[in-house]
Order: structure tokens, then C-alpha cells, then sequence
């Protein structure tokens, strides 16, 4: 876990993944990365984020507001292995 003066960074809990859905469901957080994504392809997400963080040590982690333990997104590294990237295999 992670503390800074505004946030939490820790590991997703089971209880995240509703409010991670509101997030991904909203059009101003996914208008430039494709549109909103459904509850199932959140719960994917989510999945693969944990799996990453297992097989690697890291990935993306929740973030959390520290006032109010409200989940405000996430942050992170993830491998980038695929596509047309001149650099990779990388770490973004």
C-alpha cells in the first residue's frame, strides 16, 4: 500500500468492483479510450489487473480517496508487449 496526502494506492477488493464499473460506464472517463466499457468487461479488467500483479509484482493498483474511501480510479505500470511499438516489450 501507498500513501500520499490525497490518495491510497492498495490492492482491489471484491467491494471495488461496482464503483470501478460507475467509473468505466461514465463517457467523460472512456470518450478517449474507445467509450464506456460494460460491468463484465470491468470484472475482466479487474481480473487481469490481479492476475498481472501476481505474475509480475506489479500492475495497476486502486486508488482511493483518503478522506472518504471513495475509489477514484487507478494507477499504475502494466507490460506492453504487443502491437506495432518500435520499443517494446516494454513497461508503461
Amino acid at each position: 500500500m501507498i500513501e500520499t496526502a490525497r490518495l491510497v494506492l492498495r490492492p482491489w477488493r471484491d467491494e471495488d468492483r461496482a464503483a470501478f464499473a460507475a467509473i468505466n460506464a461514465d463517457p467523460r472517463v472512456h470518450g478517449w479510450l474507445g467509450g464506456p466499457i460494460s460491468p463484465e468487461a470491468t470484472n475482466a479488467m479487474v481480473d487481469r489487473i490481479n492476475a498481472a500483479m501476481a505474475a509480475n509484482g506489479f500492475s495497476f493498483w486502486a486508488a482511493e480517496h483518503r478522506v472518504d474511501g471513495r475509489l477514484a480510479g487507478m494507477i499504475g505500470l502494466s507490460r506492453v508487449a504487443a502491437g506495432d511499438l518500435p520499443v517494446r516489450p516494454c513497461v508503461e
